[in-house]
């Protein structure tokens, strides 16, 4: 047996390959469309609930058989509660396949992420990227291309990823590589303005816990964002491959005052709204009450 540990807390993690299960279960939770037929065939568990965090047939190429396989997941007729964190999740999983689903709202730990004011108005403004550069719908390239037009000696830009690396014709200041998740708020603190390009995302964590510390966002919206990000109130969007739109978007924040506090504070009270300790009567009851 092997353990996960997180924030002190330790998790039993078992290989399935390798292990048989021979214990009774009041809840199992398949988190993966993969993980669904375990959860079905195993038949000491009084409730089986399927967690869906995205349209996971797009994860695959048409023509790849797993596309179907993954397809198949979401229409169950029975003997399984599904339940998801987005509300883009709940709309297509009714409106494509009528089934019923259970929204609990993504949360944020803000004890890991210290908010303090920024000011704009300084010698150098810190830009940070956040993404996979080699996801293509995290579309890290644009968020480039954007500070690739932005005065070098005004901007300093850092670039955070867990998987990918940077490119040759990225301008970067500081690569910052898998960062452990209790180091990620300092990270956000440290920096003034997050560009946040990414045109798909089951839910886009990265401009809440920007906005937990207090810094700003500039975003392009999708479906795994504007569930809790509002243009001109606590972000600003930029459409889609207009890099003009973005950069306009950044000189208004900086020259904008009463902007720069508007955003600033509702991207506090966002984010408050998320904490953990709010959300977690609801995520309890999910579990310990039949949907």
């Amino acid at each position: 047996m092997n353990f996960i540990e997180f924030k002190n807390h330790k998790f039993n993690t078992l290989s399935l390959d390798n292990t048989m299960i021979n214990a009774q279960y009041d809840v199992l939770v398949a988190t993966l469309y993969s993980t669904i037929f375990i959860v079905l065939n195993y038949s000491k568990v009084k409730r089986r609930l399927y967690l869906v965090q995205g349209y996971e047939t797009d994860f695959f190429p048409y023509g790849n058989l797993k596309r179907s396989v993954a397809e198949k997941t979401y229409s169950i007729p029975f003997g399984m509660e599904y339940i998801t964190i987005s509300k883009w999740c709940e709309t297509w999983l009714k409106n494509k396949y009528n089934q019923k689903s259970v929204f609990i709202p993504n949360g944020i730990d803000l004890n890991s992420f210290i908010e303090h004011k920024r000011e704009l108005n300084k010698t150098k403004i810190r830009i940070l990227i956040e993404g996979d550069s080699l996801s293509p719908k995290k579309n890290v390239d644009e968020s480039f291309k954007i500070v690739e037009k932005l005065d070098k000696n005004k901007f300093e830009i850092w670039y955070m990823s867990y998987n990918g690396k940077p490119k040759n014709w990225y301008r970067i200041d500081k690569f910052l590589s898998k960062i452990p998740y209790e180091k990620v708020g300092n990270v956000y603190d440290q920096c003034d303005i997050l560009i946040k390009s990414s045109y798909f995302e089951s839910f886009s964590y990265p401009p809440l816990e920007m906005m937990a510390t207090g810094g700003f966002c500039i975003v392009v919206p999708n479906d795994g964002n504007v569930e809790y990000l509002k243009n001109e109130e606590n972000c600003l969007f930029y459409k889609l491959g207009d890099i003009n739109s973005a950069i306009h978007c950044i000189e208004r924040l900086i020259s904008d005052l009463k902007l720069q506090q508007h955003i600033y504070k509702n991207g506090l009270d966002t984010a408050k709204k998320r904490d953990w300790k709010n959300l977690k009567g609801r995520i309890l009851f999910l579990y310990e009450k039949s949907i």
